[in-house]
């Protein structure tokens, strides 16, 4: 027996074992991270739905104001179809929505809502028009501004302003109501209203008149392009010339 070479190849196989198990240390230790890294992480969801210009993202645990605002404008057409025939309707389709611990709270208020409508005929309907939204990041709250209207049976149409209030946050993937309220006017109930309401009425009154005379202005000038095209058409028509009448001869 060559004990040169045995020597050698024992030498060859210990290196070569060692090496192997550098490598089933190094590659267990990766797949640990890696699968901790997966359990962890989840997908994430970038929408650009045709109702809204611009993209929102939505986590597992978070997303972005615009996914918040799109789901509260979502929330108040469903809430402000409220009423005595639509009410089980209503919180069945909004109640899986909710947080546990503001659930019942939250049917309570809906049903608040529905009674207002008893006094009226039993077929009267109602809808909700949002006109703006406002997000306050400090707070983690949606305000959503607008119109509720209703009408009877004659077609007689009611409409009051009306607030809904709402924190949502993600949960698992999806949306989740931990907060609501709703309330008449036109003024949200952000941070700096709570700390002085009348500062925040002038504030959202001046706002309101700015809205209003920029839609004046851009009426106006639309009506002006108007005119203008019209006139350009009616200038573009060729107009015959004017033919005298032959004399006859006498």
């Amino acid at each position: 027996m060559n004990l040169t070479n045995l020597n050698a190849s024992w030498r060859l196989t210990s290196f070569s074992n060692k090496i192997l198990l550098g490598s089933n240390l190094v590659l267990a230790c990766a797949t640990l991270v890696l699968g901790g890294a997966a359990i962890n992480n989840r997908d994430r969801l970038t929408v650009m739905p045709p109702t809204m210009d611009q993209p929102y993202t939505v986590g597992w645990r978070s997303a972005t104001p615009e996914y918040y605002k799109s789901m509260a404008m979502y929330f108040s057409g469903v809430i402000g179809t409220v009423g005595p025939r639509t009410i089980d309707y209503v919180i069945k389709n909004i109640e899986r929505f909710c947080a546990p611990e503001v659930a019942e709270e939250f049917k309570r208020r809906l049903r608040a809502l529905s009674s207002e409508y008893e006094f009226k005929q039993s077929t009267a309907s109602s809808w909700f028009e949002g006109e703006r939204l406002a997000w306050e990041e400090k707070s983690g709250k949606v305000f959503v501004i607008g119109k509720l209207l209703t009408a009877n049976q004659a077609r007689q149409v009611t409409t009051k302003q009306v607030v809904y209030e709402y924190r949502i946050v993600v949960r698992e993937g999806m949306p989740v109501i931990t907060h609501f309220d709703s309330y008449e006017g036109n003024v949200p109930h952000t941070l700096i209203w709570l700390q002085d309401p009348k500062k925040a009425e002038l504030e959202a009154k001046r706002r309101d008149a700015e809205e209003r005379m920029t839609t004046t202005k851009e009426a106006a000038l639309d009506e002006r392009a108007a005119n203008a095209e019209t006139l350009k058409e009616k200038a573009a028509i060729p107009v015959a010339p004017a033919v005298a009448p032959e004399r006859t001869k006498q």
